[in-house]
């Protein structure tokens, strides 16, 4: 038999077998989420002050290019590595604080995003007035109860801070006792209620050396949970809450 016939055939079915083995075309995958390229923002921003009459604001930055430049009502931010600071004259109930950038994102394009978020306020407890001292009975429920700040009601958010140190003597003669309560909560109503049972017992208190302490309550507008809605504008994502504070009123503690 012809050689050159056998190996003409075994290379012609050779190529035939592998062209049978190889089966149809797969249809193609869903295309992969893009890269990140929007600028995203998460910051906030403190409308007034407990101790002085400024403002303060914290942003952190990412999916940009170089380091941008942003402003708050036209006041510029400081750039600290990770995140940007400003300090501003405290705003109003009813004004606006207005955020401002220049940045590029990862795709060199140059983007321009901006937020803006209205003070809520004026806030305060009922019945008392900003340069009063506010009394915790001993023995009782104390409640706590504060305007609603103008936030629409399906957006009630607040913050309720509370600090109180006592210094007193109990009925057994043992000698002074100190003790230092707090509380660190955020609320969607506009009271709270402090248990009797969370304060020293007043049957147990034969002398009140000393009480004081203080507390406030914030109101907080923006973007402030899960869920919510981004509120930067322009090219790019995320969010900015923004916080009012109450006075700050003196605390103490008053036996029966």
């Amino acid at each position: 038999m012809n050689i050159k016939y056998l190996v003409s055939v075994f290379g012609v079915l050779f190529i035939m077998v592998s062209i049978s083995c190889e089966g149809p075309a797969g249809s193609q995958g869903e295309q992969g989420p893009p890269g990140p390229s929007m600028v995203y923002i998460d910051g906030y921003i403190s409308a007034n002050s407990l101790d002085d009459s400024i403002g303060y604001s914290e942003i952190y930055v990412s999916n940009v290019s170089s380091v941008p430049y942003i402003e708050i009502n036209s006041i510029p931010y400081r750039y600290y590595w990770t995140y940007f600071r400003a300090e501003f004259p405290e705003l109003s109930p009813g004004e606006d604080a207005i955020i401002t950038m220049e940045a590029v994102n990862l795709n060199g394009d140059s983007v321009f995003p901006w937020a803006s978020i209205t003070v809520p306020g004026p806030l305060e407890f009922y019945g008392a007035s900003e340069n009063d001292t506010i009394s915790l009975q001993l023995g009782l429920d104390n409640n706590f109860v504060w305007n609603p700040a103008g936030l629409p009601l399906d957006k009630q958010k607040y913050r309720f801070k509370l600090y109180l140190f006592l210094n007193f003597s109990d009925t057994t003669e043992t000698g002074y006792i100190y003790q230092t309560l707090s509380i660190d909560t955020f609320l969607s109503d506009t009271t709270i209620s402090i248990s009797a049972d969370w304060l020293p017992d007043p049957e147990l208190i034969s002398s009140l050396n000393s009480s004081s302490g203080y507390v406030y309550v914030s109101a907080i507008a923006g973007a402030t949970e899960p869920g919510d809605a981004s509120n930067i504008h322009g090219n790019a994502n995320g969010f900015i809450a923004l916080s009012y504070h109450s006075p700050q009123y003196r605390l103490i503690a008053e036996l029966p």
